[in-house]
């Protein structure tokens, strides 16, 4: 029996070997409120304007290693998509097209979260327009979990398909598609994710299984599908015809947090141009409609679009509502549909308030790594509050709860140089099932593994980690004069857009600063200084004093009622010697 212990400081009790709840906190507390490492700017950003690209950005690119046509790069034109084929590309686009044009029913199986929905949708949409005859189908979160399986390839076969294509998923289906085709179906799997060993035996797309050369490993599930199907708009004849899906190879993208860079750079652009074009697919403008927005940027799709679509999969299982929003051409359909949606996140996001309150009092804030199994964390969430215990702690964190069949299952978040992928290769053998990349992973163990589960990721971390520094940098691109915080400067910036994983929003340092006026938002949680008629925000902070302050923050535009007006929106107000 340990040995308990009463804190001199704070008085509780606590057991030898762990700690008072004083000294928890403390540790906790230093973690959270720990500033980034910041990466000063070296050199000066060039005066002059390059091949018509404003010089603060012509320089920002530079320093990121993009040196030739700039110009390019900004607009990334359609025509800038690779023209190289995946591995298995062309098998697959002739076994689709000869579905479509025999009118063989093709099924597309997707996966629950945005990433699967998108393709799913989109694979709807062009096999339709292209006259197929196609239908989708996505497993239920909580009764079937992720990927294709026998379960889901028995109904698609009760509905008559002969070909099922996957979407976001596949490349770990093994008994599932041993099932289908043993009913008679032939199976074309599309997906991104890492294959565990042996592939299955069957076309399968992917960049990332082994020989295949394609140089753009980052494509997500919809990149991926929305390739193979513009091979068979491409062979049909109707090579046009895939690029109004990009909206949803772009919403898929971005809420799978790839990096926006190379091709999913011009994905993602050219997608952002459909969902603020006027004739826009009506389920994208019902999304704007009901989160009230003047224009969709990347955040938007991050941050808005994404939590909406995976809200009901989240909360109740099943994505039908999502699904059907970016399928139907009817406005009423799509305005109803995201209202829906609006009302999941809603229910999302409270809960998730709930349990991650929960998740902070079961940290042991000393680990390396925070490895959290409750029957009270919902099944649907763990995977966002592992996500937000590595932003607020800077920590790797899997969280799981209570599965099926004395299991827990759960997801993971990691930190650079932790590859979660790797890390639960070394233990499969304690592992239901799994899956994922370097930086998010699922998972799925039994009960009587979860100890010694827990006690080897703590273990392999620790060793992994040992004298590396876990904490967030936080590159600085220049130091910015006031005077020439300019609409011409923030226009040239969102030219910079799409921004996210990969390729971040460009930060600034203002020096000497001084506000004229200090105000504060109506539940006096956030600070407005302004100066010179512009504001600038310091959001989650009560500022009293007016300056002077150093301040790294991201010039942008607000736009709200068809107004256009400069603001700055600030990071962090450094004290002097941080500089």
């Amino acid at each position: 029996m340990r040995e308990i212990l009463i804190c001199e400081h704070c008085g509780e009790r606590y057991p030898a070997g762990s700690l008072c709840a004083c000294r928890r906190e403390e540790i906790l507390a230093g973690l959270r409120e720990a500033k980034p490492r910041y990466l000063w700017p070296d050199g000066e950003l060039p005066e002059k304007e390059e091949a018509g690209v404003h010089p603060v950005v012509a320089g920002i690119l530079r320093k990121r290693g993009i040196r030739d046509n700039l110009r390019e790069f900004l607009e990334a034109p359609v025509n800038r998509m690779l023209e190289e084929k995946l591995m298995n590309q062309q098998e697959a686009a002739d076994r689709i097209r000869r579905a479509v044009e025999t009118g063989e029913k093709v099924t597309i199986y997707g996966d629950y979260d945005a990433d699967g929905v998108t393709s799913t949708a989109l694979g709807i949409n062009i096999l339709s327009a292209l006259g197929g005859r196609v239908d989708g189908y996505i497993n239920d979160r909580f009764g079937e979990g992720f990927g294709i399986g026998v379960g889901g390839v028995r109904e698609i076969h009760g509905r008559g398909t002969g070909l099922i294509v996957t979407a976001d998923n596949g490349i770990a289906g093994h008994e599932a598609i041993r099932e289908a085709l043993r009913l008679g179906m032939d199976v074309v799997v599309t997906d991104h994710h890492e294959p565990n060993g042996e592939l299955p035996p069957v076309i399968v797309v992917d960049p990332k299984q082994p020989g295949c050369g394609y140089s753009n490993k980052d494509l997500v599930g919809a990149g991926v599908l929305f390739k193979v199907l513009r091979q068979v708009c491409r062979d049909l004849g109707r090579e046009k015809l895939p690029l109004k899906e990009l909206d949803l190879v772009a919403l898929g993208t971005v809420a799978d947090v790839a990096p926006l860079l190379g091709e999913n750079r011009v994905l993602v652009k050219n997608g952002l141009k459909l969902m603020n074009w006027e004739k826009m697919r009506p389920g994208i403008r019902a999304l704007r409609d009901v989160a009230g927005l003047d224009k969709v940027k990347s955040y938007h799709l991050g941050f808005v679009f994404g939590p909406m679509i995976n809200a009901e999969g989240r909360m109740f299982g099943s994505p039908e509502t999502a699904l059907e929003l970016l399928t139907t051409q009817d406005a009423g359909r799509a305005t109803a549909c995201a209202r829906t949606l609006w009302e999941h996140n809603r229910k999302r996001q409270e809960l998730l308030e709930t349990q991650y309150a929960l998740a902070e009092t079961l940290l042991e804030p000393d680990k390396e790594i925070y490895f959290l199994a409750d029957p009270r964390f919902h099944e649907g969430i763990v995977g966002l509050i592992a996500g937000r215990l590595r932003e607020n702690y800077q920590r790797p964190a899997i969280v799981l709860g209570r599965g099926e069949a004395g299991t827990f299952k759960g997801s993971g978040r990691s930190v650079p140089g932790l590859n979660m992928k790797e890390l639960l290769d070394k233990m499969s053998a304690l592992l239901a099932g799994y899956g994922g990349h370097a930086q998010a992973c699922g998972l799925t163990v039994r009960q009587d593994n979860l100890v010694m589960l827990k006690n080897f990721v703590e273990t392999e971390v620790r060793n992994r980690m040992k004298g590396k520094e876990m904490c967030r940098e936080v590159a600085v691109e220049a130091r910015l004069p006031w005077e020439s915080l300019t609409m011409g400067l923030a226009e040239a910036l969102e030219e910079m857009e799409p921004f996210g994983t990969g390729f971040s929003r460009p930060r600034f340092l203002v020096e000497d600063f001084l506000a004229d006026r200090v105000a504060y938002s109506r539940d006096g949680r956030h600070t407005r200084l302004e100066k010179d008629r512009i504001s600038c925000w310091r959001f989650g902070a009560h500022l009293e004093s007016p300056g002077p302050y150093r301040l790294v923050g991201v010039p942008d535009i607000n736009e709200f009622q068809g107004r256009r007006m400069v603001q700055f929106r600030i990071d962090d107000c450094l004290e002097e010697e941080l500089c």
